[in-house]
C-alpha cells in the first residue's frame, strides 16, 4: 500500500495512534518475587506474573501500524519550521495557534456558531480519526507558520472583488432534472417529453437521483453553486421558463433539465458586502498558497533525497511509499 503525503495538507488529519481504552488502576509497586533479569538497556513496559513485557515490543507494533502517517506529519512540520527560520519568521505564540484552530473549526463546521459546540465536534472528529489533541495542535502550529509565509504574496484587488460580487449576486435559476444511466435512456425520456409526458411525473418514475421524490427539483443554481459543472452551465444557459434541455452528460450519467424559475440578481450594494468578500477571498487564497508552499517543500525535499529515515521499520515503509 502506497502511503500518501496528502495527510500533511492544510485540513487533512493523519491517522495517529489511537488512545487506549480505559483500564482499571494497577499497582506500580514491583513485588519482591519479580525477577530482576530485564536488561538495563531494555526498558520494561509491564510485568505479567513476573515475566517482563518490553517497551520495544509495544513500539514495534505501533510503528508498523501507525508510524508512517504520524512520521509524515512530523517531517512536514520540520520542513516548515526550517523554512520559517530561513525567512526570519518567529515561532507562533499560543494565542496565534488558538486563533488558527478557531479559524479552522469555523471552516470545518460552518453551520455551528457556538464555540463550545465546535470544540465538542472537533473532539468527536479527532476520536473518529484516531488523532490525538497534541497532533491537532501540531498541525495548527504548522499552519500558523504557513499562513505567515502565504500572506507575503497573497493579494486581492478591486477587480477580483468586483468579479466575485458579480458571480455571487448574479442571476440564478431553479430547474428540475431527470438523471438517467445511459444516453439512450435520456433520449427516450426526451422523446416522451416532446410527446407531452409530464416532466415531474417522469422524474418521480425514472430518475436515479435522490431528488426523484421531489420531482427532480434542485436548489437554486448560480455561478458558484456546488453542482456538477456541466449541469450548472446548462442550467444557467436556459432562458425561458418551461424550456427543456438536450441530454447533459456529467460523469457516467445523463441529465434532462427543465427550467422552472428565473431568480433575478439580488439588489445588494457592492460597498455593503465589499469587506465580507475581501475577507473570504483572502482566506481562500491564503489556504491555496499554504497548500502550494507545503507541497513544494515536500516535493523538493523528496527530489533532493533530503528525507532519510534511519529507523529500519520506518525506512522500509518509506521505501515502499516511494516506489
Amino acid at each position: 500500500m502506497r502511503y500518501s503525503w496528502s495527510c500533511i495538507l492544510i485540513l487533512a488529519l493523519a491517522a495517529g495512534c489511537r488512545q487506549p481504552a480505559t483500564l482499571s488502576p494497577v499497582t506500580t509497586t514491583r513485588p519482591a518475587t519479580w525477577p530482576a533479569t530485564a536488561p538495563a538497556d531494555r526498558p520494561v513496559m509491564a510485568y505479567v506474573q513476573g515475566a517482563p513485557v518490553y517497551m520495544d515490543q509495544l513500539c514495534d507494533i505501533l510503528v508498523e501500524a501507525y508510524g508512517m502517517p504520524v512520521a509524515q506529519q512530523l517531517v512536514a512540520t520540520e520542513l516548515v519550521e526550517q523554512q520559517a527560520r530561513q525567512e526570519g519568521i518567529a515561532q507562533p505564540a499560543e494565542q496565534e495557534v488558538q486563533e488558527e484552530s478557531d479559524r479552522t473549526m469555523t471552516e470545518l463546521f460552518p453551520q455551528v456558531a457556538n464555540p463550545a459546540q465546535r470544540e465538542q465536534l472537533l473532539a468527536q472528529m479527532l476520536q473518529q480519526r484516531g488523532m490525538l489533541p497534541r497532533q491537532w495542535r501540531m498541525v495548527m502550529h504548522r499552519n500558523v507558520l504557513l499562513r505567515k509565509m502565504a500572506v507575503k504574496t497573497v493579494t486581492v484587488g478591486e477587480e477580483d472583488l468586483r468579479k466575485e460580487y458579480d458571480q455571487e449576486y448574479d442571476r440564478q435559476v431553479q430547474v428540475r432534472h431527470i438523471e438517467l444511466p445511459t444516453l439512450q435512456a435520456a433520449q427516450d425520456v426526451l422523446r416522451r417529453l416532446r410527446e407531452g409526458a409530464d416532466f415531474t411525473q417522469l422524474a418521480i418514475e425514472l430518475s436515479t437521483s435522490d431528488t426523484s421524490e421531489e420531482g427532480g427539483l434542485l436548489p437554486p443554481i448560480g455561478p458558484q453553486s456546488p453542482v456538477a459543472p456541466a449541469v450548472r452551465q446548462a442550467a444557467l444557459a436556459m432562458t425561458e421558463v418551461g424550456q427543456v434541455s438536450e441530454p447533459v452528460q456529467s460523469g457516467t450519467v445523463f441529465h434532462i433539465l427543465k427550467l422552472d424559475k428565473i431568480i433575478p440578481p439580488r439588489s445588494v450594494p457592492f460597498e455593503q458586502v465589499r469587506d465580507q468578500l475581501h475577507q473570504r477571498l483572502m482566506q481562500e487564497r491564503i489556504r491555496g498558497e499554504q497548500r502550494r508552499i507545503i507541497e513544494t517543500l515536500i516535493d523538493q525535499a523528496r527530489q533532493e533525497q533530503k528525507i532519510q529515515f534511519v529507523h529500519p521499520a520506518m525506512a522500509e515503509q518509506y521505501q515502499r511509499a516511494e516506489e
